[in-house]
């Protein structure tokens, strides 16, 4: 009779164990049991299927700051865009004597460098003479560029296909024709070469960070300033690489405005091209001004289908889950979920909440209100087994 009662004592604690286990299995994190059953982190298609049904919203949503108004005003840095010469003039000698008769000739050699052949366009040799007999000849680097009697105040332009980096310029006469035993001499002086640069600057390039609560239309302003009398330079305006302006400007200070489609803009980093193909502006106190939701909130709708709200009244639970970009930086705002507010204050790069009572049946809403700035990476709301 003991055997029999000590042996239904012992399948009585065995039985109440393995309930224990079963209960414990059940009660730990989905991954702590798939470990402790050794499941696989495999899927086949039926359970990504499910797994895909259970999130309810997974938004990739950016930066968020507090706004007091409906419109956000962003400052641009001027921009200076041009295409104009710059003259410089170098000193080569003060005086020169050539001569060239039976007894002999003298000669003389110049050097000059040209440091930026791309944007040189063009070059000018100016001397004066004060004596003169017979054709003064100059080289260019071996080729003639001049050869004829010369008198007064002289400018040869140098053809720029026989300039190079490093020249040589090369003063020398003619022997007389009809006295065989004369000469023939120059005395010159003030010997320059003006080099003319072509110096260009025609785009500029600007960056508007928009956050992701300035999702409305834009309004570029600008004053436009003419350095330099010119006619016909053109504008272009480039938004993403999208021309928004392509026009003729004239040569007077106005203040333009150019419209911009919510469409042209996104939030993040928008890339804002000037360009001009001739003259000298300037376009000061540049600014964007864009529209914005009120308060600088985030408002997104989401649906819950019929089954989703079943699994939820049986008991799953509905998980808000938030990345932020960064940690240890405050983050603080207020969340809407369904008209019941709740808030966080965290600088963690991750914020996760239980929402199960605050989930409905068909369409919902979740509204973030930020009260500093911070950008989020992502926003998902899934349902969960318990």
């Amino acid at each position: 009779m003991k055997k029999a009662e000590s042996g239904g004592s012992i399948a009585v604690l065995v039985l109440l164990i393995a309930m224990f286990i079963g209960v414990y299995i059940l009660l730990i994190p989905p991954e702590d049991r798939a470990n402790l059953l050794n499941q696989t982190n495999s899927l086949n298609e039926s359970d990504r299927g499910k797994i895909s049904s259970s999130v309810l919203l997974s938004e990739e949503i950016g930066i968020l700051k507090p706004l007091k108004t409906d419109s956000v005003k962003h400052d641009i840095d001027s921009v200076s865009l041009f295409v104009k010469e710059e003259p410089k003039t170098e000193d080569l000698a003060n005086t020169l004597s050539i001569e060239n008769g039976f007894f002999g000739e003298s000669s003389h050699s110049l050097l000059f460098n040209v440091d930026d052949i791309t944007n040189l366009k063009d070059a000018t040799l100016f001397f004066f003479v004060n004596e003169g007999d017979g054709d003064l000849i100059i080289t260019l680097n071996g080729q003639i560029v001049h050869s004829s009697e010369t008198d007064g105040l002289k400018n040869i332009v140098l053809p720029k296909n026989y300039i190079r980096e490093n020249n040589e310029l090369r003063f020398k006469v003619s022997r007389p024709r009809i006295n065989f035993f004369g000469k023939n001499r120059y005395e010159l002086s003030d010997v320059k070469l003006r080099k003319t640069f072509e110096v260009t600057n025609t785009k500029e390039i600007r960056t508007v960070v928009l956050s992701s609560t300035e999702s409305g239309d834009g309004k570029l302003s600008y004053l436009i300033f003419c350095n330099k009398l010119n006619t016909g330079a053109r504008l272009r305006i480039f938004v993403n690489n999208k021309e928004k302006l392509n026009e003729l400007i004239p040569c007077v200070p106005q203040r333009k405005t150019l419209e911009i489609s919510k469409e042209d803009l996104i939030t993040g980093d928008n890339e804002f091209l000037f360009d001009i193909d001739k003259g000298d502006y300037l376009l000061n106190d540049i600014s964007l001004e864009v529209k914005a939701k009120e308060g600088g909130a985030e408002r997104i709708k989401f649906a819950v289908s019929d089954n989703q709200y079943k699994k939820i009244q049986e008991g799953d639970e509905a998980i808000l889950k938030i990345d932020f970009a960064t940690s240890e930086e405050n983050k603080k705002a207020t969340i809407n979920l369904n008209d019941k507010q709740f808030s966080f204050n965290t600088k963690d790069n991750k914020f996760e909440r239980f929402i199960t009572g605050f989930i409905k049946k068909g369409n919902n809403f979740i509204e973030i209100k930020p009260d500093n700035e911070f950008e989020v990476l992502n926003l998902e709301i899934r349902i969960e087994n318990k």
